[in-house]
């Protein structure tokens, strides 16, 4: 049967990496594929291999797939400070629930597949890292407007609280219908789907 399917990674997933490749420490959300009028990790500029590799693959009807860590991104942290918060490991994340958020990352996943010939995209980290993240940001008050409660982490212990606030930021993540561009063909994307090219 042999391999049919491979994702590969395309933005760096983990923070404080330690690159064998170019014998430096990549950070979450650094590209590791050439996007126009992006910054690419330094030593990832050229991306011939990815090109070459596209086609073979092809040749083979071995389906290649992006791999994109969508909101583990300390890349996008620095855009946009006011909307990253760290976990106790010392993760660097962005708000999911930030139009804003949402939409730069529409724009590079875009770029990505209108540059690649990939067959489709498998998004990782699609979501908060944990159930207390969002308390401090504009959700809260979506929540209180909601329930009639303001919310605070005695509240998130009691299990229906909870459930709201869960279905809450699933449906800002969710409920936006963004469109990614493959081989001049929009199709919708969830931000909880992969995106499959037609």
């Amino acid at each position: 049967m042999g391999i049919q399917r491979i994702d590969l990674l395309v933005k760096q997933d983990e923070d404080g990496f330690n690159s064998v490749r170019t014998n430096r420490i990549l950070q979450s959300g650094e590209l590791l594929v050439a996007l126009p009028n992006e910054q690419t990790a330094k030593g990832w500029e050229n991306s011939d291999w990815l090109k070459e590799m596209l086609l073979k693959a092809e040749q083979l009807n071995i389906e290649i797939w992006a791999w994109w860590p969508v909101f583990h991104d300390a890349q996008m942290a620095k855009q946009f400070p006011k909307y990253a918060y760290h976990t106790n490991k010392n993760e660097i994340f962005v708000d999911p629930s930030v139009f804003t958020i949402q939409q730069r990352q529409e724009e590079l996943i875009r770029k990505l597949l209108n540059e690649y010939n990939f067959k489709g995209i498998s998004l990782d980290w699609t979501r908060y890292n944990d159930w207390q993240q969002g308390i401090d940001s504009s959700l809260a008050k979506q929540f209180f407007d909601q329930e009639g409660v303001v919310l605070t982490k005695k509240y998130l212990q009691d299990e229906y609280y909870r459930a709201r606030w869960y279905e809450l930021r699933a449906s800002v993540i969710c409920y936006p219908h963004t469109y990614c561009c493959a081989n001049n063909f929009y199709q919708p994307l969830d931000f909880f789907i992969s995106f499959f090219r037609t």
